[in-house]
């Protein structure tokens, strides 16, 4: 499986002001690429500012200005999501939504301190979030985004093993 084009970062490390430590990938792709343990692979482009967030279960999210990001934990299988609106940093939760074998589809929920508004989605149009959802999050109001409501763009392919990268942005 090829590895990420030159032009990304590899984040390797969350400093204490929660900034991160990025190792950018080689433009001579005949070198080894840096050997450190990725927790994910961003575009290298200064025109994006990007802010990790480290989730109360171990996992990590990675956003840019305006787009919502989603990507698989350091830990575990599960996924997470964040925004980079300023104002929803400080006031949204992130919470991993287990994607297992009975749910293969699901991809991550996250609430609203106070509100208890969770929203998840599926990338299978074909099978209904309602019934994939219903049972793992009572007490919850819901908006299930399918693939017909998101533009799926991924920013980086898989490296190896390691947690994989996509952006997936709203269409209005």
């Amino acid at each position: 499986m090829p590895g990420p084009k030159p032009g990304y970062y590899i984040i390797t490390a969350l400093r204490g002001d929660g900034g991160t430590v990025g190792v950018p990938i080689p433009t001579d792709t005949s070198k080894p690429l840096p050997q450190a343990e990725p927790i994910a692979i961003v575009p290298n482009d200064p025109r994006q500012r990007w802010e990790v967030f480290r989730t109360p279960q171990g996992g990590t999210c990675i956003s840019p200005l305006s787009s919502v990001y989603l990507y698989s934990g350091a830990q575990d299988d599960n996924l997470v999501i964040a925004t980079n609106n300023p104002a929803q940093n400080t006031e949204w939760e992130f919470m991993n939504f287990d994607r297992g074998n009975e749910r293969p589809d699901v991809y991550a929920i996250f609430q609203r301190r106070g509100n208890w508004k969770a929203w998840a989605w599926t990338l299978d149009p074909e099978q209904d979030p309602e019934t994939q959802h219903a049972s793992c999050c009572k007490n919850s109001e819901f908006s299930h985004i399918t693939v017909e409501d998101l533009e799926l763009l991924p920013t980086s392919p898989p490296l190896g093993t390691d947690p994989q990268l996509f952006h997936f942005r709203r269409v209005d």
